[in-house]
């Protein structure tokens, strides 16, 4: 048996919004709205955690500078990222959705840190782009 998860955002603003037992009544729910995504999982089939390919990403604050490598690491089926690594100047992150997945929330951060220290780009050339 498969549910139909109605899902928005993306990266740390993602969210679950609904679950139906059919696509009929995910796709009523959503209604052609562009802000809604339809994911199908199949019911029970992958309970419990096991090991799954993930891609980390790890950025120094200060300089801009990224590290990317592939990881097995074990985490349940529906986990999109591992709980994130943050130091003072440092964060680290595994998606199991894509390498740019990752990038994207390590940019994310890089960002939000360097408005709350009152940081700008022009300060920090070597900023990525996610």
């Amino acid at each position: 048996m498969n549910v139909y998860l109605v899902t928005s955002g993306s990266f740390e603003e993602y969210s679950i919004d609904a679950v139906f037992s059919d696509r009929a009544k995910a796709d009523a729910y959503v209604n052609g709205s562009p802000n809604f995504n339809i994911e199908e999982w199949e019911l029970d089939e992958k309970c419990g955690r096991f090991m799954r390919k993930g891609y980390c990403c790890s950025i120094d604050f200060d300089g801009g500078e990224l590290t990317e490598y592939e990881v097995e690491k074990e985490s349940a089926a529906i986990e999109k990222t591992s709980d994130g690594y943050s130091a003072e100047v440092f964060y680290s992150v595994v998606s199991f959705v894509s390498a740019s997945h990752a990038r994207s929330i390590c940019v994310a951060k890089r960002r939000a840190w360097m408005r709350k220290n009152g940081k700008s780009e022009r300060q920090h050339p070597h900023t990525p782009k996610p």
